[in-house]
């Protein structure tokens, strides 16, 4: 790593011998610090687009942002669609009231 400071992860894997995914592994436990390695960047466990920290790249944390609150109000608004017991029977008995005409 020190003799291939400003090396992407591609040419520090040519160099080292070492895998891409084991590159990526080290950095995303820590143990090479992307203080060291500038340059070094890694694949986005979502697209794959080459980012230099975190797990996700702003368009896949933004995206994944967005359909946890879409998520979170579509399920607010179908609690309350939900109907309450009276509802369901004075439905049922109103169904029931027209069923017995025939």
């Amino acid at each position: 790593m020190r003799e291939h400071k400003g090396a992407s992860i591609t040419e520090l894997s040519d160099e080292t011998g070492v895998t891409i995914r084991q590159i990526t592994k080290f950095v995303r436990e820590g143990r090479i610090s992307m203080m060291d390695a500038p340059n070094l960047s890694y694949p986005c466990e979502s697209c794959g687009v080459l980012i230099s920290h975190n797990h996700l790249c702003d368009s896949c944390r933004t995206r994944l942002t967005n359909a946890s609150k879409n998520l979170f109000h579509e399920s607010n608004i179908a609690e309350n669609k939900k109907l309450t017991d009276e509802q369901v029977q004075s439905a049922y008995k109103g169904i029931s009231q027209y069923k017995d005409r025939t």
